[in-house]
């Protein structure tokens, strides 16, 4: 335990974060006031992260991080940020592994797994991977768009197929054959019993030895089942609705008007999505806005799906 001497000196060695500067204007030249400057700049950043924080016990919110349902379970909140975070399930608030981070490293929250109060290095760990779903991507910009005011939550595919199913009316139709269909509104794939038994001397090859054909034109030949799914449509899933930190009344447990705005994130890996992929995701007029991630920064792209206006109403 600390003394109250102790926290106040702590208070006031606290580190600030150094301030962002621009680019570079010219390629490094490896001078030696720049190598200092560089050995400077990462000494600084090496000890605020390596520095302690210090906190009273009474000013943080208590959680104890439930691997089973990969949720943190709140047991005594502190401050007013509640009303925003958070899930109730069974009368009890639950946080998910991104919201429960974040505060972690805002110095609001501290968790425990085990009994034992974990650090924000362990928190990494634990929280995000694939044994909860969130990736490092996903936190990235949760953290970012937290820290800049907006609401940020869990994308409810629910509320985007109710607001669309209220302006398409859906017909129903008798079933005339037997079908397997897939999500996402894929295409029907037709069952049907053979006509009859099919023998050895019924088959063919599709491609003959003694033709000759060129790589394209055998490998079209071999393609007679197409295929429909796309690569990139597993990274399209709708991560996160935003809405504006001026709208008061939205909350993240029920919202009566719809968010700003939904994000996708993918990393900068990744293939770019093509443009009738992000147009599926547009259907409720709520705009989607793709976050690519790098190792270093996060560029946010929206497409406008409006029409050019009339040259000469200008």
């Amino acid at each position: 335990m600390l003394s109250a001497r102790e926290i106040v000196e702590g208070r006031k060695k606290t580190p600030k974060i150094p301030i962002g500067c621009s680019k570079k204007e010219f390629e490094p030249d490896g001078t030696m006031e720049e190598i200092c400057q560089i050995q400077d700049s990462l000494l600084e950043i090496k000890q605020i992260i390596s520095s302690e924080r210090i906190k009273k016990l009474g000013s943080l919110s208590q959680a104890v991080w439930q691997q089973e349902l990969k949720l943190a379970e709140i047991t005594h909140q502190v401050g007013s940020h509640w009303s925003k975070v958070g899930q109730r399930i069974n009368k009890k608030l639950y946080a998910y592994p991104e919201e429960a981070l974040y505060l972690l490293e805002s110095g609001c929250l501290e968790i425990t797994y085990n009994d034992v109060p974990i650090s924000i290095q362990r928190a990494y760990f634990v929280l995000l991977g694939s044994n909860t779903g969130v990736s490092v991507e996903k936190y990235r910009v949760y953290s970012f768009l937290s820290g800049l005011g907006y609401k940020v939550v869990r994308h409810s595919p629910q509320n985007q197929v109710k607001s669309f199913t209220e302006k398409v009316k859906v017909q129903d139709e008798p079933l005339t054959s037997i079908s397997l269909r897939r999500s996402n509104s894929e295409p029907d794939i037709e069952v049907s019993k053979p006509s009859k038994k099919l023998k050895v001397k019924d088959l063919r090859s599709l491609v003959e030895c003694n033709e000759s054909y060129n790589i394209r034109e055998t490998l079209r030949k071999l393609e007679f089942i197409h295929s429909h799914f796309n690569v990139t449509d597993s990274i399209l899933n709708i991560d996160f609705d935003i809405y504006a930190p001026a709208k008061k009344e939205c909350s993240n447990k029920s919202s009566k008007k719809g968010p700003d705005c939904r994000i996708v994130i993918y990393r900068g890996c990744d293939p770019m999505p093509k443009l009738d992929n992000l147009a599926r995701k547009y259907q409720d007029n709520v705009p989607v806005i793709s976050a690519i991630v790098f190792p270093d920064h996060i560029a946010f792209y929206a497409i406008n799906f409006g029409l050019i206006p009339n040259a000469f109403d200008c």
